[in-house]
């Protein structure tokens, strides 16, 4: 089936159909020739037009690269192409090698996010607005410049230590879904806004450490707010999503969320729980206070 090719938004079920720019967001060139050329033979397609007269590859089945998204378009099949795009994931290259980053990122990520996790008060690093930090440190009266520049290089360091931790978190968390849901359509690179379709419906994965100051403000404790969370997903998606950072908003860099979200921030093990499985059952709708435009979040808790 095909798609209005043009528009430069994710196509919202992949299952029916898919567009150019959501293609370009899960493959490589090199990848989508591939699929192509397995997608026209599992159709039945007429390979002529592909098969060159002369040159070196004459009477070879090649589909060029500038035409393949147009052949996946046409010839689209989303149970063959979620079970292409899992496996070629995974593959290995013959020097041994993962072929694609991201899954190289993702073997190396459990291991490394429970050793940095361990590290004596790592979790008291939390990151921040940098900009609204440094504006503190110039307001603190009684310091010295030299004493702020240090201040200002502490405070930046921690943020590269949290943004790499957090990086090394979010990958684990991704790799143990992708790997216990076979219904997760994965990107083979990394994409900004999005991580992975979830019954062709496209997510952005976030993770949160809490609940968030403005849902948790609404409560006398923190276990009420808890109760309330669980009980109801629905008002915590909403709030988390609405209280996003607005530089997405402006970016238009908005898509639908998983948000991830941690209940008992001190228990690493609780890690775990992503070996557990996701639907589009559960989804809840979301939007900006004022906007008419809706979109789609689902909770998993820690």
């Amino acid at each position: 089936m095909t798609e209005n090719n043009s528009e430069n938004k994710l196509s919202q079920d992949i299952r029916k159909s898919i567009n150019r720019f959501t293609l370009k967001k899960i493959f490589t060139l090199e990848t989508a020739k591939d699929l192509a050329e397995k997608l026209l033979i599992l159709a039945g397609g007429d390979k002529n037009p592909y098969i060159p007269k002369g040159g070196k590859n004459k009477g070879k089945f090649r589909i060029p690269k500038a035409q393949a998204f147009d052949v996946i378009i046409e010839y689209w099949d989303y149970n063959f192409a979620l079970q292409f795009a899992r496996k070629e994931l995974v593959s290995v290259l013959p020097n041994g090698k993962y072929k694609y980053d991201k899954y190289n990122h993702y073997r190396t990520a459990e291991r490394n996010y429970r050793e940095e996790s361990q590290k004596e008060n790592f979790w008291a690093n939390r990151q921040g607005n940098l900009d609204q930090s440094i504006q503190q440190i110039n307001r603190k009266p009684g310091i010295s410049r030299r004493n702020r520049e240090k201040l200002v290089q502490e405070m930046a360091l921690n943020q590269l230590n949290v943004t790499y931790f957090n990086g090394l978190r979010n990958d684990f968390i991704e790799y143990e879904i992708f790997k216990n849901n076979f219904e997760v359509f994965p990107t083979l690179k990394n994409s900004a806004g999005l991580d992975y379709f979830v019954d062709g419906v496209p997510y952005d994965q976030k993770v949160s450490r809490s609940l968030g100051l403005a849902f948790e403000s609404k409560y006398n404790s923190h276990e009420e707010a808890v109760f309330e969370a669980r009980k109801n997903p629905k008002i915590l998606a909403q709030s988390l999503f609405e209280n996003q950072d607005t530089y997405r908003l402006e970016k238009g860099d908005i898509c639908n969320r998983l948000y991830v979200v941690y209940l008992d921030e001190s228990s690493f093990e609780n890690i775990k729980f992503v070996t557990r499985k996701i639907s589009n059952k559960e989804v809840n709708f979301v939007n900006f206070p004022g906007q008419a435009k809706y979109y789609k979040a689902m909770i998993i808790f820690v």
